[in-house]
């Protein structure tokens, strides 16, 4: 319980920073009256933004999201999953095969985006990404958590390189710098952050087969939604 508390404190101190302390990541221009100025521009110039992304865009970073939320398990809470679920001492040597899994994937990452497209590889990363993490609960012992670290081939070296290659390609030139933010915020920031407050209560009041099997979900109901309401639509694009 108090490794589980002092891994929220974190992310929920982060949040009530942002939301509460304003000013907490601006910087401070020199003249007072310039700042006023410069500030309301900037807000006005980036809200208005939004309006030059396509619908595409927000499908695929609705994707992303989903993707990244449904691996918290495997990233936040594995190296606890291993030593308190499964009772080995094998995490270093996991996450080291999982980091090697996604090499070759991100070196090839290339050839698979011009042959299938950033948005059917995103489709495809974000499954696997409920298969990896299912695979660790129908599984659970070390076969099985060896097999879903493997799948990080697809989870990672091939869907990171998918991802920023469909913000790239689905973003106005003009906006480029707007749209890797918002998958920055999407990805590591929001995806993180709800991510570790809501794992850590599911591990204390549910256990790990909760937690990874409620997780794995997520991911899977983003694919459905994709197929049902989405994907004709990005056809005719």
């Amino acid at each position: 319980n108090t490794i589980i508390f002092w891994m929220c404190i974190p992310s929920l101190l982060f949040a009530l920073s942002i939301l509460f302390i304003p000013g907490l990541i601006k910087r401070q221009p020199p003249d007072a009256e310039v700042h006023v100025e410069t500030e309301f521009e900037e807000k006005k110039s980036f809200f208005n933004a939004f309006k030059n992304f396509p619908k595409v865009f927000w499908v695929g970073l609705f994707l992303i999201f989903c993707g990244y939320l449904g691996m918290t398990p495997s990233q936040r809470f594995f190296s606890m999953y291993i030593y308190e679920y499964l009772g080995l001492q094998a995490s270093g040597f996991l996450w080291a095969l999982a980091a090697i899994a996604e090499i070759p994937f991100m070196f090839f990452a290339n050839r698979f985006l011009r042959r299938y497209g950033s948005m059917k590889l995103l489709v495809f990363g974000t499954f696997f990404v409920f298969v990896r993490i299912i695979t660790y609960i129908l599984i659970p012992n070390f076969t099985g958590a060896l097999i879903a670290q493997l799948f990080n081939a697809f989870t990672y070296g091939l869907y990171h390189p998918a991802a920023i290659f469909f913000v790239a390609e689905h973003t106005p030139r003009k906006n480029l710098v707007v749209g890797m933010t918002l998958y920055s915020i999407v990805a590591i920031g929001a995806g993180s952050i709800i991510g570790n407050l809501i794992g850590g209560l599911v591990i204390e009041h549910f256990g790990y087969p909760v937690l990874f099997t409620s997780f794995s979900f997520v991911p899977l109901l983003a694919v459905i939604l994709y197929f049902i309401f989405f994907k004709k639509g990005y056809r005719q694009k």
